[in-house]
């Protein structure tokens, strides 16, 4: 029996996206809790040594985080040689797998940007804003590039843009509309972090005042934003649902409804108990997993069509 093997490596690349899931949600955790200055300004070591003191739990969290990105850069270059050593070249699957390295090597330059630039914890700058929202960027597209090499892994036909041609800019609008959001929603988050409302009417003052900071007037947007993408995103499922010859399309369409109906209804919760770590957290996850279910449509939707037969299972 072979040891490794295209099933084999196709359950390490979910698995591999599943970690990156608890990577991101534990990212949340040090924003929301603010440790990201846990481990001082040394990276990638903590407090400038390989195991810290854990006098704070500050550096609790902030440990644990990059404990779990160390662990997940480990997954990801075993996938990296799994799929070089079972996929040929030019395999879609090598392909995608090239883009996760990539995203992988940017996050954790901007991870470091963050620490280096003393861009955490209460820093409200125009900088922070900017590293926020591309740190989030990159951080969704290295998710979609995992999603991809899982999906392709797994047995996903390559993608034919020509074949999915009356619903490509649909596809597009809904992945940007979703990035945007995410962006968005990251933002409010940070705004709720360093400027934490004692009550919801206390919120809506933040809000409207003229004198707000830049990530107050930002944070008023995101429901508005939340809004429309979800707009974007349902029309886009119902079209797929319509068009697209494939289960695994009609299947990914339909979690990504779920998802958007779960992400409201979480969104307005946590905007009503005023935004806990923990309904961060859970709202942070359904947002994940609404953009992994975007890519999985997309990839479906736009699979080359050899036969009938359905090639995910």
């Amino acid at each position: 029996m072979a040891l490794i093997t295209r099933e084999k490596v196709a359950k390490l690349a979910w698995f591999t996206l599943a970690w990156n899931v608890i990577v991101i949600l534990w990212g949340a955790v040090v924003r929301a809790s603010l440790s990201g200055n846990g481990c001082g300004e040394h990276w990638p070591l903590c407090g400038g040594h390989l195991i810290p003191t854990f006098r704070a739990i500050a550096t609790v969290i902030e440990f644990l985080h990059r404990a779990s990105t160390g662990v997940d850069a480990f997954l990801l270059v075993a996938l990296a040689v799994g799929i070089m050593v079972v996929f040929p070249a030019g395999h879609a699957a090598r392909k995608a797998m090239g883009f996760s390295m990539f995203f992988t090597f940017t996050e954790a330059l901007l991870g470091a940007a963050l620490v280096e630039f003393h861009l955490v914890d209460r820093v409200a700058t125009n900088a922070r804003v900017i590293a926020e929202a591309t740190h989030l960027t990159n951080t969704l597209l290295l998710m979609a590039a995992v999603t991809a090499t899982a999906w392709f892994a797994s047995g996903g036909p390559r993608l034919d843009y020509q074949a999915g041609k009356k619903y490509l800019l649909s596809i597009a609008a809904a992945l940007s509309a979703a990035l945007l959001l995410c962006v968005s929603g990251g933002i409010a988050a940070l705004a709720d972090t360093i400027y934490p409302p004692k009550s919801l009417s206390d919120a809506l003052r933040q809000d409207i005042s003229g004198a707000a900071p830049i990530m107050i007037h930002l944070r008023v947007w995101h429901p508005i934003a939340a809004v429309a993408a979800i707009l974007i995103i349902v029309v886009t499922t119902r079209k797929i649902i319509k068009l697209v010859p494939s289960q695994d399309a009609v299947r990914f369409a339909s979690w990504c409804q779920l998802f958007c109906l779960l992400e409201f209804c979480a969104g307005l919760l946590n905007v009503v108990i005023l935004a806990p770590i923990w309904m961060q957290v859970v709202h942070l996850l359904l947002a994940d997993l609404l953009w992994i279910s975007l890519v999985l449509m997309a990839s479906a939707a736009l699979a080359r069509r050899k036969s009938s037969v359905e090639k995910f299972g």
